[in-house]
């Protein structure tokens, strides 16, 4: 319980730290020239407050400071993408060490550990042999890239014109006439993104109607509970951009797109994690189902889907200041903190459908599980 309150800890230190070094910079931009808008009054409050002007005065002098440090700088510079990896480790820690405990004291675990010892010892005893064999057998790896090439070639023209669309957006965005259209060109492709892994994910479920399940204990997997808890986070990020934009009405800039991306995001990452927690304990039990591979090409398509999501959240949505029409509307300290409180959550659920999908297709298109029904029958 200590390991876990002290990851806890270190998850808010750097909520803390990054959400002060981000309304600093993004206040200091609105210092300038703020836009008349409906928490101006809030804005100017806040910048003028005792609080702003302490955490200028900080940064100020570790800027000053930076200027005769090289590798200073440099880290200062990566901070705003390295700070998501330690949100995800602790995250990763939380859940593994309460696992830890609730299996800790368990008697059926020592129970199971104790009698496979025991098997593996007659085992050794009476046939050497064969268990060095079975372990040599373990050691080995091999995937079926089968019914696989057309979700990997889709999947990776994805990728290609998102990171294209991010190049056009971190290039434009510089240029103050034409800052507008590039948030709304990479929101348009971000909403397309969306859409296409949710038909994605509707025909994957319906290819998968047929493949059989596999019954095993209802405990929640690891996997599972990562990827319910960074849901949390998807939700409350994207609701809050509904939210804002559909009070915001037609001030601002991006119109409808300011809710119908944030909407089929949430859509998506829905019907997405039911496709994950259906799919995840089913398996191929027939010849047919084997060499036909259903659903397979989906599910390598929305593989590369969420890695190409997770570059756009690691690389565009992790600063509140990729969103000035939010951050208008809740102003600079309330939608800093939104921001660094959900978007680690929202960049940890992409990895975790990443992960996932590959455990999927592995898994429930082995041959290996036909090979053993055949060779149990023919025992029998």
């Amino acid at each position: 319980m200590h390991m876990i309150a002290t990851n806890m800890a270190e998850w808010f230190l750097v909520l803390v730290e990054e959400t002060r070094q981000d309304i600093y910079m993004s206040t200091k931009l609105q210092a300038t020239c703020l836009k008349p808008n409906i928490s101006r009054s809030s804005n100017e409050q806040f910048i003028g407050s005792k609080t702003f002007q302490i955490t200028h005065n900080l940064y100020d002098h570790k800027l000053k400071c930076l200027k005769s440090d090289i590798m200073q700088t440099i880290l200062f510079k990566a901070e705003p993408y390295l700070a998501p990896c330690t949100v995800e480790y602790n995250l990763l820690s939380v859940v593994i060490l309460l696992l830890m405990w609730k299996n800790n004291c368990s008697n059926h675990n020592s129970d199971v550990s104790s009698s496979l010892q025991r098997q593996q010892f007659e085992g050794g005893q009476h046939q050497r042999g064969n268990l060095i064999y079975s372990h040599r057998s373990q050691s080995q790896f091999s995937v079926d890239c089968a019914q696989a090439h057309k979700g990997l070639f889709g999947g990776l023209l994805v990728l290609a014109v998102t990171v294209i669309s991010l190049i056009m957006f971190f290039e434009l965005v510089t240029h103050h006439d034409k800052k507008d259209a590039a948030i709304l060109q990479v929101n348009v492709w971000e909403a397309f993104l969306f859409v296409a892994g949710t038909i994605a994910v509707m025909f994957c479920i319906a290819a998968l109607r047929d493949v059989e399940f596999c019954k095993k204990k209802n405990d929640l997997e690891l996997e599972h509970l990562l990827l319910l808890v960074t849901q949390w986070g998807v939700y409350m990020y994207f609701l809050f951009q509904i939210i804002g934009g559909f009070l915001m009405g037609t001030q601002g800039t991006g119109g409808i797109m300011r809710i119908i991306t944030p909407l089929s995001a949430l859509v998506q990452s829905s019907c997405q994690t039911v496709l994950i927690l259906d799919a995840w304990g089913r398996r191929c039990k027939t010849e047919q189902q084997v060499r036909k591979k259903p659903g397979r090409q989906l599910v390598t398509f929305l593989l590369v889907v969420n890695i190409a999501l997770w570059v756009v959240n690691r690389l565009k949505n992790n600063r509140s200041v990729s969103h000035p029409n939010q951050m208008d509307f809740y102003g600079v300290l309330a939608w800093n903190i939104i921001t660094h409180v959900s978007m680690p959550l929202v960049v940890s659920y992409r990895f975790q459908s990443t992960v996932c999908f590959y455990e999927i297709w592995k898994r429930v298109y082995k041959y290996r599980n036909i090979k053993k029904k055949r060779e149990s029958l023919t025992k029998i």
